[in-house]
């Protein structure tokens, strides 16, 4: 029996795969909220200014973090740290407070965060020394998390928001991916892709979803989960319901 992780609602496809005996799991509910500990984050922000570098992932970090700062402070007081932001929204939340932005990237590339920021300080000496603070949710550490690391730079990724109401489930489906719980993940449309990385709050679904074969229903899905760092993506034929299923079936676990 293959195991199979879709979205909440892809109705049509959970039936049909019930139907030819497939095991169905649903990831559970996106919802980006607050957290019910944000200690962490109030404690990074009191201590900033021992932070060289402030990293604001999405647009979530970037409006999580802001309204966290700007209950005591103003937002001149960045001026003494560097901002690097990821993608056009988070860029965006930074710019209407009328704070700085030092580096902004447009998307996610392995290794740019790392780069541009070797490139900023100047030598691999200097990025040793760096500390950067990363409010996140605390679900998976970034591939630019742990090049960081690897150099001997200090990264303090903080929580400042959750993207499931419920982090059990959330614990389970994780436990379940790393266990090889999971044979294929199916996406029916482009936004179940960003779905699933908002849920687990990463730019890099590779990372999550390693060792599980990924279906896509159609090429712009399988664009966009290739932006997500997913490769050897599986397309049907045509792009419906019926023949996904039928490829998934056909090609088993």
């Amino acid at each position: 029996m293959i195991n199979v992780l879709v979205s909440p609602g892809d109705r049509e496809l959970v039936a049909i795969l019930g139907r030819s005996g497939a095991r169905v799991s649903i990831w559970p509910a996106f919802e980006i909220g607050a957290p019910t500990d944000d200690s962490s984050l109030h404690e990074a922000i009191e201590n900033l200014f021992g932070y060289d570098w402030l990293i604001l992932k999405n647009a979530p970090a970037a409006e999580y973090f802001l309204r966290a700062f700007l209950l005591k402070h103003q937002p001149a007081e960045l001026d003494e740290l560097r901002v690097l932001t990821l993608g056009p929204a988070a860029a965006e939340k930074v710019a209407e407070v009328q704070a700085h932005v030092d580096i902004a990237l447009d998307d996610f590339l392995q290794g740019a965060v790392y780069r541009e920021i070797e490139a900023y300080v100047g030598d691999s000496s200097a990025l040793s020394r760096q500390n950067l603070l990363v409010p996140s949710a605390s679900i998976v550490s970034e591939s630019f998390q742990d090049l960081f690391a690897d150099s001997g730079a200090r990264v303090d990724a903080v929580t400042a928001y959750q993207t499931c109401p419920d982090k059990r489930e959330l614990i389970r489906l994780r436990t379940l991916l790393a266990g090889g719980g999971v044979d294929w993940v199916v996406f029916t449309e482009s936004s179940a892709v960003a779905e699933l990385a908002g849920l687990f709050d990463t730019w890099d679904l590779a990372r999550v979803l390693k060792g599980a074969r990924v279906a896509c229903r159609d090429r712009l899905t399988s664009d966009l989960a290739s932006e997500h760092g997913l490769l050897e993506i599986l397309i049907p034929s045509e792009p419906s319901i019926p023949s996904l299923v039928e490829l998934i079936t056909a090609d088993g676990g």
